[in-house]
């Protein structure tokens, strides 16, 4: 081989080595640069969609959490107001109805028993005598106060007593007007009768809405269960008051 051959073919190679470099590094850029790309935009979008998501996350439950409690407590506080207001309502009512009655009924009966007496001791108080037993079922069959109408407003059980007890006066005969006290401590009811200290027979207690003769007992009911169905409150006498 001569050397010009030997030279041209040197030249050859270094030109193909050189053309295939070049032609190799540029296909393996374009390639590792779109695998690179590729593989670097999703690890981006990975590490970007983490971060993102619990910075996101972070900023919206606190505003979330912010706006929910207060709306919640908003709403707790009004629901919790009304429901609230409304059993203290219904519980104040019903204890002051009741210390109201107990008061005004202590401090009218006092006045009323101070007048009555008064009155009676002034006028014919010295002919008030106690019937014998026949003469107070004589005057009960007679009396018409029974026939008076129940008013749960302006007409009850102190009315029909305190009738029957002036009716009993005019006829002469001493009657007593009787306070009695049913249920236990925490729920009390109240309720008036009368009685006469018979001379024969001691006291007797008569229901003057009906004029039967009642068994009056401390611990026992009331109504009588041979004759009544029992009451929707407690009717256990726990005291008994006899008023002249």
């Amino acid at each position: 081989m001569s050397n010009k051959i030997a030279a041209v073919l040197a030249t050859l190679i270094v030109i193909g080595t050189m053309g295939g470099y070049y032609f190799g590094n540029n296909q393996g850029y374009r390639t590792g640069h779109i695998i690179g790309y590729s593989e670097g935009q999703e690890y981006g979008y990975k590490t970007g969609y983490s971060n993102g998501t619990e910075d996101g996350y972070d900023k919206g439950y606190s505003t979330g959490f912010s706006l929910g409690d207060a709306s919640g407590y908003t709403r707790g506080h009004s629901t919790g107001y009304n429901d609230g207001n409304a059993k203290g309502y219904l519980n104040g009512y019903s204890v002051g109805r009741e210390h109201g009655y107990n008061t005004g009924y202590s401090n009218g009966n006092s006045t009323g028993y101070a007048i009555g007496y008064s009155d009676g001791w002034a006028t014919t108080g010295f002919n008030i005598r106690d019937p014998t037993y026949s003469e107070m079922i004589s005057f009960i069959a007679t009396d018409r106060t029974d026939d008076n109408n129940y008013v749960d407003t302006s007409y009850v059980c102190h009315d029909f007593s305190y009738d029957v007890k002036t009716n009993a006066f005019n006829a002469g005969y001493r009657c007593f007007w009787v306070g009695i006290e049913m249920g236990d401590h925490t729920v009390q009811t109240g309720h008036a009768i009368v009685a006469f200290n018979t001379t024969d027979r001691g006291i007797i207690y008569i229901e003057p809405q009906s004029d039967r003769v009642m068994n009056v007992q401390i611990g026992k009911p009331y109504w009588d269960r041979s004759r009544y169905s029992a009451p929707s409150y407690d009717d256990t006498v726990t005291k008994i008051e006899l008023i002249p």
